[in-house]
């Protein structure tokens, strides 16, 4: 049988960005993900407030305890702008120095299914370069049909492999239109054929995303 991991993130209300991760160790949590989410007031933080030795700090300390690392891609960084670019890859640069095996992004529709896969195609090859998977995550904009087309277009681009998956945030289908107050349902609608490979399990209650 697979293994489920549980763990926790990272949080712009600690005072570092590592307290949620030594609480992680600290408490036998196998898992954990970094959440570069720095705001204009100068909360929360960014790759590049945690030095190379803290990198190789953290590594180290995943592996000694059995920890698998992810990083999600800060929730502005819509790969379908040319700028955000930099910031995507800095961010993969940022979990191969820990070690990191998956790397997270929002689903982004503005411009269509087909788009938002070729803007994140050179992700997929990179990530694949350095042996990480790619997850695309729900938003409150995005319903299983919408997961159902980038699906069948990865699979057109030729993209769709072990290296992509699904991230499925549970808060955020409780807020999608199509299944407000009803996460499972979103789930039920999901195609079965669509890989979940990580997912964000929290609640609200169906107004935002508190």
């Amino acid at each position: 049988m697979k293994r489920i991991r549980i763990g926790n993130q990272t949080a712009f209300s600690a005072s570092t960005p590592e307290m949620p991760f030594d609480f992680a160790v600290a408490h036998g949590f196998d898992a954990f993900e970094w959440f570069p989410d720095r705001s204009e007031s100068g909360t929360g933080w960014c790759e590049a407030d945690i030095t190379r030795e803290r990198r190789t700090a953290i590594r180290e300390t995943a592996i000694a305890h059995d920890v698998s690392l992810s990083v999600h891609a800060p929730w502005w960084a819509n790969p379908l702008n040319p700028d955000a670019l930099d910031v995507l890859f800095q961010g993969i640069h940022f979990a191969r120095d820990i070690g990191a095996s998956l790397f997270n992004v929002h689903l982004y529709l503005d411009r269509g299914t087909k788009a938002f896969v070729e803007a994140i195609a050179p992700l997929i090859d990179q990530l694949t370069s350095h042996a990480m998977q790619l997850s695309i995550e729900n938003t409150p904009l995005t319903g299983p049909d919408d997961f159902r087309q980038l699906l069948h277009e990865l699979e057109a681009q030729g993209l769709l492999g072990p290296q992509v998956g699904m991230c499925l945030d549970v808060g955020h289908a409780n807020l999608c239109g199509a299944t407000r107050n009803d996460y499972l349902r979103f789930i039920d609608l999901l195609a079965p054929e669509i890989p979940v490979i990580h997912v964000h399990l929290h609640e609200n209650f169906g107004d935002r995303d508190s």
